[in-house]
C-alpha cells in the first residue's frame, strides 16, 4: 500500500510520526511525507528511502495560501 503522511510543519513528522512510519515500512508499505519545512526532518527520514515533497502549507487552516498547497497535493 501507498501512504503519504501530510502535515503542516516537518516538526510533527519528527515529534510524533516517526514510530508509525518505521512500523509501516517494515510492514512493506510505501510510505512518503508532504510537508513545510523539509530541513529540518530528522535525517533518519531520508536515510530510509522516503520521498519528501516540500508543500508550502501555513498552519492556519484558513490562510489562503493553502489553497495553493492543496492543488499542490
Amino acid at each position: 500500500m501507498k501512504i503519504l503522511y501530510v502535515t503542516t510543519v516537518s516538526g510533527t513528522i519528527n515529534a510524533f510520526l516517526l514510530p508509525h512510519i518505521n512500523l509501516l515500512l517494515d510492514m512493506g508499505h510505501r510510505v512518503d511525507i508532504a510537508c513545510n519545512g523539509v530541513g529540518e526532518l530528522n535525517p533518519d527520514v531520508t536515510m530510509q528511502g522516503l520521498k519528501v515533497f516540500n508543500i508550502e502549507f501555513e498552519r492556519n487552516p484558513l490562510n489562503r495560501n493553502n489553497y495553493f498547497a492543496y492543488s499542490l497535493l
